[in-house]
């Protein structure tokens, strides 16, 4: 028996949901604002779209976008920077970015930049700190913190 791509997509959301209320100190259904770091891959491509879908579950969850620009890819990186505003455009999500500034083009420098610009944002956007969340996908692993 076959089964439909709507079937695998509410089988992968229950998983996901089962997976945050294991593991996560607030219930999906509780949370109230999802941080979320979105690089343009598919993988935090993915993680959005999940979001979007969890958001339509639970109603007054607000969504906020923080995409970092490495300036390592010129061209790709203004790409992937123009698709992920636009897709949050679309979907009606918050959108945030910034660019490194540094001049040191490593993974440290970048991580801490990086983390730099999460901390700000959600220090300045959060209204529910206890039930706000940052998510990440990182080459196929999924974080929560």
């Amino acid at each position: 028996m076959k089964l439909s791509p709507k079937v695998y997509q509410h089988r992968f959301e229950m998983q996901v949901e089962n997976f945050i209320d294991n593991f996560s100190s607030v219930k999906a259904n509780q949370l109230k604002e999802l941080f979320l770091a979105i690089s343009g891959g598919a993988d935090s491509v993915a993680l959005l779209l999940f979001a979007n879908q969890l958001q339509k579950k639970n109603p007054q969850l607000k969504l906020h976008v923080l995409h970092f620009n490495h300036q390592s890819r010129p061209q790709e990186n203004l790409r992937e920077h123009n698709f992920v505003q636009h897709l949050c455009h679309k979907l009606n999500i918050y959108f945030y970015s910034e660019s490194y500034k540094g001049v040191r083009h490593k993974e440290e420098s970048w991580r801490k930049a990086r983390y730099q610009f999460f901390e700000k944002i959600m220090k300045t956007q959060t209204l529910f700190p206890k039930q706000s969340q940052l998510w990440l996908a990182h080459q196929g692993i999924v974080t929560g913190k």
